[in-house]
């Protein structure tokens, strides 16, 4: 087997255990919190007056646009900088990203504040007091600009090899926001302007986390106007620029099918499919967090000159998250008239089908995403940029196609989205990494359909069991009955890679996990 541990490396994997755990921490916090908050949103608010959560929440993304286009710039910036041990490098980078994100929330402001006096004409919201609609907009907008801005603390943290503390933050934030909106929204009227308002003080709290973390870790990297460079900070938007372009595309897809419910298909279609959004969101962003993990080794091989490595690492984290992914997957294909039954009521099974057909290809959709890591370090961003936008514009077309042409109805949105999807991320983008990378072209290829394999005997083991034992699980017997059965399956799977994968995965452990008994026995 071959070691793929180095010195360095064995520092990235210390804290491999605890950047798991923390980060995946605000995803289990997110998962428990839309668990109750979407049932609790709509019995305190209604369904139509609910559909202005997903839709407010939509929007954060297009405000974001530019600033998150170059805060992923300045992540690889960071993380290169950090991991060669270039102290003044890494200084240099953050302040001039420090100074040059403070101008674009400053632009952005008169952006949100414009959008918000439009939205209750833009999007057709007739059932309240427009006031009402333009604060809540304004709050819950104001705080993605914040969040914006103080991310870069966390980019600190990230390019530190300190994805932990980067969950902590996060879990807090997650916490306080939503402990706000109960409290507010039980003891004070059911108006939406509460939960912006609970947003944007959370904001702030995400904030002030953020910066004394990365204090903590960082000590060094102080607020220096005159390490400010006009010029530097124009390279990192350069790469910014297709990132920017790679972002709009991304929101053509499940965010602007949202959108086009809402418009197409009106309020109540759009609170219904609201409920679809949360659950593509939820894998949506666990695949980022999971993605995540693997980033600061590739980053460090690719700093290192190490190619070798670092495609070994982005291949085994492809199949990595169609293992993790397959089985959870699967379950929720199988369980959906449970899971929604008990999470918001029988009255909405009637999105079992548009539920499974996206849930049905988002193993090879979602597995590709570790992977994306590689064009923001070749900086190689507008083939995907490129591709991003042009598929998110056909989800477009075909939701306008199939609305027009068909009675599909929410079917027809889910339908345009999967074959906008899989096409992207499954067929062009796995061919380009690839050749962007020098490696044969079924490199990528393979451990996509190793997940689709793994869903598929995870969907028929899952079905023999609800055919068996006939489950009719309330949500707390459901997530218990998936606790056991992912473990049983993580158990089972593991001792059936390949060597070099389980080489790959033992040195992204500590040495204390990978020289235990346990670790010995899964990995012989």
């Amino acid at each position: 087997m071959e070691d793929v541990r180095s010195d360095a490396a064995a520092g990235l994997a210390k804290r491999a255990i605890p950047n798991v755990l923390f980060n995946f921490l605000p995803f289990i916090l997110t998962a428990i919190v839309g668990l109750f908050m979407v049932p609790f949103f709509i019995g305190k608010l209604g369904i139509v007056a609910y559909s202005v959560v997903p839709l407010a929440l939509s929007m954060t993304g297009y405000v974001t646009l530019i600033s998150d286009a170059i805060s992923n710039s300045i992540g690889r910036y960071l993380a290169v900088a950090i991991q060669r041990n270039d102290q003044k490098d890494a200084e240099r980078v953050y302040n001039t990203a420090l100074f040059g994100l403070l101008k674009i929330a400053i632009a952005a402001i008169p952006v949100i504040a414009l959008l918000s006096l439009l939205s209750p004409s833009l999007f057709n919201i007739t059932w309240s007091d427009p006031l009402r609609v333009q604060v809540f907009f304004l709050t819950i907008l104001g705080s993605v600009i914040v969040i914006s801005w103080s991310s870069l603390f966390l980019m600190v943290l990230f390019a530190s090899n300190r994805l932990d503390l980067v969950g902590i933050v996060k879990s807090i934030n997650i916490i306080f926001q939503f402990g706000m909106i109960v409290l507010l929204l039980t003891y004070r009227a059911p108006d939406v302007t509460y939960i912006g308002i609970s947003y944007l003080l959370a904001s702030f709290v995400f904030m002030f986390l953020g910066w004394l973390f990365m204090r903590r870790v960082q000590p060094n990297l102080r607020v220096r106007r005159s390490c400010y460079n006009k010029d530097y900070f124009k390279d990192m938007a350069g790469l910014g620029g297709w990132t920017l372009i790679n972002n709009l595309g991304n929101l053509l897809f499940i965010q602007m099918s949202l959108i086009m419910v809402n418009i197409l298909y009106g309020s109540e279609s759009g609170g219904n499919f609201g409920i679809v959004v949360s659950i593509i969101t939820m894998v949506i962003s666990s695949t980022i967090i999971f993605s995540e993990v693997f980033a600061p080794p590739i980053y460090h091989f690719y700093s290192s000159g190490d190619h070798v490595r670092m495609n070994m690492v982005s291949r085994f984290s492809v199949k990595a998250t169609g293992i993790v992914l397959g089985f959870p997957l699967a379950f929720v294909f199988v369980f959906i008239d449970d899971i929604l039954s008990a999470w918001v009521g029988p009255q909405f099974l009637f999105l079992s089908p548009v539920i499974m057909l996206m849930i049905a290809f988002m193993v090879g959709i979602q597995s590709i995403v570790p992977a994306y890591t590689l064009t923001m370090a070749y900086k190689s961003m507008r083939v995907p940029a490129t591709l991003s936008i042009l598929f998110g514009l056909l989800n477009i077309g075909l939701i306008i196609v199939f609305y027009v042409a068909t009675e599909l109805g929410l079917l027809g949105v889910a339908l345009a989205w999967t074959a906008s999807m899989f096409l992207r991320n499954c067929v062009f983008m796995p061919w380009y990494i690839a050749k962007a990378t020098d490696v044969p072209i079924r490199s990528y290829f393979i451990p996509l359909i190793y997940g689709y394999l793994y869903f598929i005997i995870s969907a028929a083991l899952c079905f023999a069991i609800d055919h068996i034992f006939g489950l009719k699980l309330s949500i707390l017997g459901l997530v218990a009955a998936f606790i056991v059965l992912f473990s049983i399956y993580m158990l089972i799977l593991i001792p059936t890679l390949k060597e070099n994968e389980k080489s790959v995965l033992l040195s992204t452990l500590p040495n204390t996990i990978s020289s235990s008994k346990l670790a010995k026995r899964l990995f012989k």
